[in-house]
């Protein structure tokens, strides 16, 4: 497996734990969450997975960066673009 699908496995996993955190305390508050919002939202509960989101956002976006990088830095250029009239010169 190449590194940057490990990453982007793990960034998904991590997408998924809080997912399933997300889901559990909304079973927990269920028709009390108006309520609880303020102790929730200070709660460690709350950002642990707020971080655990983050991050796998951040890894994802990141490795989308380079493989696009990857992809456009490295492609072949034979021809010249003129940006006057708009044709290719060889």
């Amino acid at each position: 497996m190449s590194p940057v699908l490990a990453y982007c496995s793990g960034a998904d996993c991590l997408m998924g734990v809080y997912l399933f955190f997300v889901g559990v305390f909304d079973v927990k508050f269920r028709g009390r969450y108006n309520r609880n919002a303020l102790l929730w939202m200070e709660s460690a509960e709350c950002r642990t997975i707020g971080f655990l989101a983050m991050l796998s956002s951040e890894v994802n976006e990141h490795k989308c960066k380079n493989i696009h990088t990857e992809k456009t830095s490295f492609v072949p250029t034979g021809r010249r673009l003129s940006f006057m009239s708009g044709s290719l010169f060889g």
